[in-house]
């Protein structure tokens, strides 16, 4: 299996850096956050009840612009570049972008509405070796009430390393694949190639998109293994008593056992399956729970059966439904603006409505499968 050494050699182009790197925290403070919080009911029980920042009108970073606080009336917030649905230059240059990842990076587009099983088997099929995902992790996860436009990922498909005494696995997860974003601006500019944090080859960045970042000299996007389109990658470092994954910087993926429950800050029920789903925390381990400043719901839609059928939980139709959900509030001039709309408004259609269309890249095929293809 390649290693974790070898794999940040093939993030970027020849010997052109990253804008920033991933970096774990200790093990010592995996090992601490096993003690401290154990369970949801402990971490609700020491302020860290569900109650997401980026959802809350004095914390999200939509109410401010360029790290400047605004009126209301005039900020980051009011126009609608943010939610799942934006229409925002739908036509150019999403579109132009969109249409060019397809044409020379190998995108493609799926919906959650008509896409048939087999596209969603594919991606739960895909990746090097995808039986050494620890069960847990098994499946198709959604990201919901992530403010960014990315909703499915999958883990299967990460490059998994052998345990270590501290740390019972070990997985590099590359964010440009099995990880979908919606077709909109923010989801075009957050995703490969047009992410400030990818390097886009020269001559292969159409100008009319946004600027490109980090040029690398490394000539012409057909002739790249796809070297050129991969973020930095998500490091999965677990506690020992893997109840928490590191993924780097100060984010955490809490898994949670079945029986527990996630509840909102006034102790009601959350949605949540705790046999199946995890919990996003972004926050300073040393300073504690009230230093959460970012938290979503992963919640796993679908897995594979013993034989390999499809199959779809109770998530996959809360997704659903949010997919159908007419917009009972949309903002002004087709929903382009939200001058019309309170902030607190805002963010809610954020968190109520999702898209049916979905940009992403495929995994390669295990060895096994490509074989067997002949």
């Amino acid at each position: 299996m390649q290693s974790t050494a070898d794999l940040t050699d093939t993030w970027c182009c020849g010997a052109t850096p990253l804008l920033f790197s991933i970096v774990n925290g200790p093990a010592e403070t995996l090992a601490k956050l096993d003690r401290d919080y154990p369970s949801l009911a402990k971490m609700a029980a020491d302020g860290g009840a569900y109650d997401p920042p980026q959802l809350n009108p004095a914390q999200t970073f939509v109410s401010c612009c360029l790290g400047l606080p605004w009126p209301d009336s005039c900020n980051l917030g009011t126009v609608n570049w943010f939610s799942h649905r934006s229409p925002l230059c739908a036509l150019c240059p999403a579109a132009v972008c969109l249409g060019y990842m397809k044409c020379c990076f190998g995108f493609t587009e799926l919906s959650l509405l008509e896409s048939g099983d087999e596209v969603f088997i594919e991606m739960l099929q895909r990746g090097v070796a995808p039986e050494q995902c620890p069960e847990r992790l098994k499946g198709l996860y959604w990201m919901q009430d992530n403010l960014a436009n990315e909703v499915l990922v999958t883990w299967q498909d990460a490059y998994w390393q052998p345990a270590t005494a501290t740390a019972p696995f070990l997985g590099t997860k590359d964010l440009g694949l099995n990880f979908t974003r919606d077709p909109t601006c923010f989801g075009v500019w957050n995703g490969p190639p047009f992410s400030p944090i990818t390097c886009p080859p020269v001559g292969c960045c159409p100008c009319l998109c946004l600027p490109c970042w980090a040029v690398a000299p490394c000539g012409s996007a057909r002739s790249l293994p796809g070297c050129c389109l991969r973020r930095t990658p998500m490091t999965m470092v677990s506690s020992p008593d893997q109840r928490w994954i590191d993924i780097g910087t100060g984010n955490y993926i809490f898994i949670p056992t079945a029986g527990e429950t996630l509840v909102a800050p006034g102790g009601e029920p959350v949605a949540f399956d705790a046999a199946q789903d995890l919990l996003r925390v972004s926050f300073y381990p040393e300073q504690g729970l009230s230093s959460i400043n970012y938290q979503y719901r992963v919640r796993r839609v679908a897995h594979l059966s013993e034989s390999g059928a499809l199959v779809k939980t109770e998530a996959w139709d809360d997704l659903v439904a949010k997919v159908r959900a007419t917009n009972e509030t949309p903002g002004c001039l087709g929903d382009r603006c939200y001058c019309n709309l309170p902030l607190e408004q805002r963010l809610q259609n954020s968190l109520l409505y999702q898209n049916d269309r979905q940009f992403f890249r495929l995994p390669p095929r295990p060895a096994s499968m490509a074989l067997g293809r002949g």
